[in-house]
């Protein structure tokens, strides 16, 4: 066995899968930057969507990275992941909406994947892109109330923690979900609140995670990631225009938690 498939059977001992013909190694591999894009059987729109940056009757196919080795060299071509699109399609200038053709703006070039959400029916949401898996919020005072806000530790502690315990729709994983991931579910399409519809649907006093969906903009939503110029404080999305910001841990902000993830 070569060094190179020794290495990458060390490090990736779930994907490994190898063809040596003729000295070229083709390895069957997710793309290298993490998450987001859509790996092979998902749904899209173009080869900017895909991992493996080929988009076939709206199918993404499956993602490889092909290395070549030589007696005196070795050349690897990863494959990259698309972001998410913004959602934007919108363009303005400073007086107002005008047609996006030919500005350049996000509204008019919309890069990155589109935007795409499956609600599961079990009070989670899936992000089609990232794939992560996102708890809804109600109205009905339970724990996925909208209304209640926790410290940053007990976002952990509580919240986190009774959803793992009572193994929310079937899992024990939840988490909170550091600063970048809070980010990605944001479309700045919209405003008040800054989210697709999925997060914001049919939301009214005494709807559940099963009849409703809902985001407050009267308040944060912790994120796990901690503020690297002051440790007491941690970083927080506000979905009325969807910007992060930092806040004391002992403040209380709301909470949304997620799984999945690599």
């Amino acid at each position: 066995m070569s060094r190179l498939e020794s290495l990458f059977r060390a490090n990736h001992p779930t994907l490994f899968l190898l063809l040596a013909v003729g000295g070229a190694i083709l390895v069957a591999a997710p793309c290298a930057a993490v998450m987001p894009c859509r790996f092979d059987g998902v749904r899209c729109r173009t080869n900017q969507d895909c991992c493996s940056r080929a988009c076939t009757a709206n199918v993404c196919e499956t993602p490889t990275s092909t290395t070549s080795t030589t007696t005196t060299s070795t050349t690897t071509t990863t494959l990259r992941c698309a972001f998410p699109a913004t959602g934007q399609t919108t363009c303005w200038d400073s007086s107002g909406v005008i047609s996006c053709a030919g500005t350049g703006q996000d509204g008019d070039l919309q890069k990155g994947a589109p935007l795409s959400y499956t609600d599961n029916g079990d009070g989670t949401i899936t992000d089609n892109n990232t794939g992560l898996v996102w708890e809804k919020q109600s109205y009905d005072g339970s724990i996925h109330d909208v209304v209640t806000a926790y410290t940053w530790d007990d976002a952990f502690a509580v919240h986190v923690a009774t959803l793992n315990g009572t193994s929310f729709a079937g899992h024990s994983d939840w988490r909170l979900p550091n600063v970048k991931e809070l980010e990605s579910i944001v479309n700045y399409e919209n405003s008040n609140p800054a989210v697709s519809a999925a997060f914001n649907t049919g939301c009214a006093p005494g709807c559940t995670v099963l009849t409703c969906s809902c985001t407050t903009v009267s308040n944060y939503y912790w994120s796990s990631t901690t503020y690297a110029n002051d440790p007491h404080d941690a970083w927080h999305v506000y979905f009325f225009g969807g910007f992060p910001g930092t806040e004391d841990k002992g403040f209380s902000d709301n909470v949304r938690a997620v799984r999945g993830g690599s």
